[in-house]
């Protein structure tokens, strides 16, 4: 088991992070950043630790599936949480997956 996050440097417990303006995606061409619930940008760390995963496990060891958190800012498959921090979910892809989705490593699933 992976955290990007982890990976990054940052801390557990945290405060809770979402994508505020988009999605993954987004976050990696700078239209959207990755907030904690105080208003902190963690936008730098999260991409960040994604690509650490990708370059240093992903394709260093040649992972063909990834199982991946749902709702996750850096691990959303298909949804992520709304970046309002109210609990709810919208469509889209956390940072860690768009890195995926980019390189073609389509084998991915949620839990």
């Amino acid at each position: 088991m992976i955290c990007p996050e982890i990976s990054a440097g940052q801390k557990t417990p945290r405060p809770a992070c979402e994508i505020v303006g988009g999605d993954g995606k987004a976050v990696l061409s700078g239209k959207a950043k990755v907030l904690d619930c105080n208003g902190n940008d963690y936008t730098e760390e999260f991409i960040k630790g994604a690509k650490r995963i990708f370059e240093e496990i992903v394709k260093k060891h040649n992972i063909q599936r990834a199982i991946l958190k749902s709702g996750s800012p850096s691990c959303g498959v298909c949804s992520i949480y709304s970046g309002k921090f109210d609990g709810k979910k919208k469509k889209g892809c956390g940072v860690l997956t768009a890195i995926l989705k980019k390189n073609n490593m389509l084998n991915m699933e949620e839990v």
